[in-house]
C-alpha cells in the first residue's frame, strides 16, 4: 500500500518543484523587462540634461559606449530649470510610439553615423519610482527621436520625430554650452 502513494507524493512533489523554478525563472528575467503597450503618461524633467553632440567624437567606439570621462570633453550640462523644462515639453507634445529595446538600443553602437545628440540624465531612485522620466534621449539626424524612459521597473522604449525648429533648439543650445566649455 505504501507504494501507491508514494508515486503520486513523487509527481506532485516533482510538479511543485517545476512549477516553483518556473515561476523564480520567469521573476528573475522579466526584471528589466519593457512594455510595448501605448504610452499616455508623462515624463517629468530631470535636474539637468547631459547634452553630447556625436559629430564631435573622434573615438573609434561610439561615445555612448566609453565612459563619461572619456567623452566628458564634448559633454554640456544644462540646469537652467526652464531650458531643461522645454526639452521635456518637446517629449511630452509629441506622439510616442513604443518600439522594442533593440531599436532603441541601435543609438548605443551609431553603425550608421546617423545619431546627432544624446541626452541623458540620471533620477533619484525615490522619484523614478513615482514619475517617468527621459534617462536616454537620442535625436538623430533624420530628425528621428528616441527616448528611454522609466519608472517603477517599468520601462519603455519610444520613437518620435521632431521638427526643425526643435532640432535647431537643442542644436543652438549645445553650441552656445559648448562655446562657454571652451573659454572656461
Amino acid at each position: 500500500m505504501n507504494k501507491k502513494y508514494n508515486i503520486p507524493m513523487l509527481f506532485i512533489t516533482f510538479t511543485l518543484l517545476v512549477a516553483s523554478f518556473l515561476i523564480l525563472t520567469k521573476s528573475i528575467t522579466n526584471q528589466n523587462e519593457y512594455s510595448l503597450a501605448q504610452f499616455n503618461e508623462v515624463i517629468n524633467p530631470p535636474e539637468q540634461y547631459r547634452i553630447l553632440d556625436f559629430d564631435k567624437w573622434t573615438g573609434e567606439k561610439s561615445p555612448a559606449n566609453v565612459s563619461q570621462v572619456e567623452n566628458s570633453s564634448i559633454t554640456v550640462i544644462e540646469e537652467d530649470t526652464e531650458v531643461v523644462q522645454k526639452i521635456t515639453n518637446i517629449l511630452n507634445e509629441k506622439t510616442l510610439t513604443p518600439i522594442i529595446k533593440e531599436e532603441f538600443d541601435i543609438n548605443y553602437s551609431d553603425l550608421n553615423d546617423n545619431v546627432k545628440f544624446w541626452l541623458y540624465a540620471y533620477i533619484e531612485s525615490e522619484a523614478s519610482n513615482k514619475n517617468f522620466y527621459p534617462y536616454n534621449v537620442f535625436i538623430d539626424k533624420n530628425l528621428n527621436l528616441y527616448v528611454e524612459t522609466e519608472k517603477a521597473g517599468d520601462y519603455r522604449y519610444l520613437k518620435s520625430s521632431i521638427t526643425e525648429d526643435e532640432y535647431k533648439l537643442i542644436e543652438d543650445l549645445y553650441n552656445t554650452l559648448f562655446k562657454q566649455k571652451e573659454v572656461a
